[in-house]
């Protein structure tokens, strides 16, 4: 379905969720992000963002099942392919997830 955008064509949920990670609600933002459909044209980076946050809500809720593990790992995967040198901004994201993030190829 049509999601609201808001100033730069970013979902609205995209911006909720980032909010609510940063809020640190890890699970609920995990929930919202997951939820957030872009469309076929987003802009690479708004999509990066999208996958980048997918996978830091999930590494931050640390259940260490495979599911999880693999939904993080799914997501870095995808931020790769959009922009294959892109680090996260380590004044933003945990060591823990900037070392997790660089692994995963």
């Amino acid at each position: 379905g049509q999601q609201a955008t808001a100033a730069g064509g970013v979902p609205a949920g995209l911006l909720e969720g980032a909010r609510t990670f940063f809020a640190g609600r890890y699970a609920e933002a995990a929930t919202q992000l997951a939820a957030v459909s872009l469309p076929a044209d987003a802009p690479p980076g708004v999509r990066l963002q999208m996958h980048l946050l997918r996978a830091a809500a999930a590494y931050a809720g640390w259940a260490l099942d495979g599911e999880r593990d693999a939904t993080r790992r799914q997501e870095v995967a995808a931020c790769r392919r959009i922009d294959p040198g892109y680090a996260p901004d380590p004044a933003v994201f945990s060591p823990r997830f900037l070392r997790f993030f660089g692994e995963v190829r």
